[in-house]
């Protein structure tokens, strides 16, 4: 039984040391360094607001409402000093647009962040539905810096996903 308790106890100790290396391991001091290189990505939800012809403007005033699926894939490229660029490809309610992104991060200590004014931008030979938008988001690292969940932040949507290192 001595022995028995031995190797349960080891066992206890190995796992809890394990588990304590790598919480140690995702602790911060974040920074924008983090979200350097590729990033594949994936975000789905809800339109809720169309702009109004004349653009869009702040806060969704005088925006449409409106109900309309999305689900959005791609790359994101960080620098590693807070510049962003990547590709898109989405589709909402059945119109399907592919283009370039560009804009720029954040990265807070705590391993939040968000990524900044990120305007899309219609490839060549896009359906004229297909516009230059501009979104914001929000992200946590979820996984030591591989990993990071995603969240619309934007009046005019509502979206979640995340993105891994690739």
């Amino acid at each position: 039984m001595k022995n028995r308790s031995l190797s349960l106890g080891f066992i206890s100790l190995t796992l809890a040391l394990f588990l304590a290396h790598g919480y140690a391991a995702a602790q911060p001091p974040y920074s924008a360094a983090d979200f350097s290189g590729t990033w594949g990505f994936g975000v789905s939800g809800t339109v809720i607001f169309t702009p109004p012809p004349t653009g869009p403007t702040p806060n969704c005033s005088g925006w449409t409402p409106a109900s309309l699926p999305i689900a959005i894939e791609g790359t994101l490229v960080g620098d590693g000093k807070g510049g962003l660029s990547g590709t898109q490809t989405f589709n909402a309610s059945g119109l399907v647009c592919s283009g370039t992104l560009s804009g720029t991060y954040t990265v807070n200590s705590d391993g939040t962040g968000t990524l900044n004014n990120v305007v899309f931008t219609p490839a060549a030979g896009s359906p004229p539905q297909c516009t230059t938008t501009i979104g914001n988001s929000a992200f946590t690292f979820s996984s030591v810096t591989s990993h990071i969940d995603l969240a619309g932040i934007d009046c005019f949507q509502v979206t979640s996903g995340s993105a891994t290192r690739q």
